[in-house]
């Protein structure tokens, strides 16, 4: 992620021409994006924020994927064309990633991938609700999605 071209981005947001213009829309101090930009280390939470208010895809803000436009609550926009691949161990990767996510960004990084995850994904959103912390046994979970999908398929 380049700070520069969140910061660019943002002032498309606010149709300003200047970082200047851009803080006072902001209402912060005028050397803030240039803080932003050399530390390269943008906003997160104030972009989420701005997202929200301005009804513009978050993706599209901090990471120029996308339409401007933010996709109604609850879809996920993916215009991509990329190919997926299946991993034996899907789970497994994306519990790799996540830690290694942890471990190397800053807290605003760390929240707004919380904050991706429960606006796309709503059986996080349900398990953060219900008050889950304890991550189930693997075993007894998959054997249990197993005999669900058997009892769909027929079996």
């Amino acid at each position: 992620m380049n700070a520069n071209d969140i910061i660019l981005r943002m002032r498309q947001v606010y149709e300003v021409g200047s970082d200047s213009a851009l803080a006072a829309a902001l209402r912060l101090a005028p050397s803030a994006p240039s803080n932003w930009r050399q530390r390269n280390r943008p906003p997160f939470a104030l972009c989420a924020a701005i997202a929200r208010e301005r009804g513009i895809s978050l993706d599209w803000l901090i990471l120029g994927i996308g339409d401007r436009k933010g996709a109604r609550r609850g879809q996920v926009q993916d215009d991509s064309d990329a190919v997926y691949e299946a991993s034996p161990d899907i789970a497994g990767r994306i519990t790799r990633f996540v830690m290694m996510w942890g471990v190397t960004r800053s807290q605003e990084e760390l929240i707004w991938l919380e904050q991706h995850l429960k606006r796309t994904v709503p059986e996080y959103r349900a398990w953060l609700e219900e008050g889950s912390s304890d991550v189930p046994e693997a075993s007894g979970y998959r054997r249990e999605a197993r005999g669900a999908q058997g009892r769909e398929g027929g079996e």
